[in-house]
């Protein structure tokens, strides 16, 4: 899943290629597909467009994480 791998490092940008390549998506209309998606995703504020075709994870500023138990 992309999120995964946005998740395994949140701070650094990653190009739509790499999530591409990531996932085993080749071909030209494939890609096509998941640049749109990472587009929409920015868009509705999940992730931000960091460079033409490249993305970061949107983290909440308020985030604090869930006590162990």
């Amino acid at each position: 899943m992309a999120s995964r791998i946005f998740a395994a490092d949140p701070d650094r940008p990653r190009t739509a290629k790499e999530i591409a390549t990531a996932l085993g998506i080749s071909g030209s209309k494939p890609f096509n597909s998941i640049s749109t998606q990472l587009g929409l995703w920015s868009r509705r504020g999940l992730l931000h467009r960091t460079a033409p075709s490249t993305y970061k994870l949107v983290l909440p500023t308020n985030w604090t994480p869930t006590p162990s138990t």
